[in-house]
């Protein structure tokens, strides 16, 4: 699996745990919808390390917290 899908999984699975929308994920994490959006629907493959962090902060996690699930295993670059 490529990185960037690992990372969309990634979102994706924590945002269902908390039971938030991707919109309300993006106003937890101070950035604006159309920057996450434009991520998950695969127009663009890589969100910034700042980006990632925001995301991390609105999920109340740590970015060593993100990365450490099993589906960053197998994953190759871009």
């Amino acid at each position: 699996m490529l990185l960037a899908d690992a990372v969309r999984k990634r979102i994706i699975k924590l945002a269902k745990e908390r039971k938030i929308t991707l919109n309300k994920l993006a106003t937890l994490s101070g950035i604006t919808y159309s920057t996450l959006n434009t991520f998950m629907l695969k127009e663009t493959n890589n969100p910034t390390i700042s980006t990632l962090l925001h995301i991390c902060e609105g999920l109340n996690i740590e970015l060593k917290e993100f990365f450490d699930d099993v589906v960053f295993r197998d994953v190759e670059g871009d």
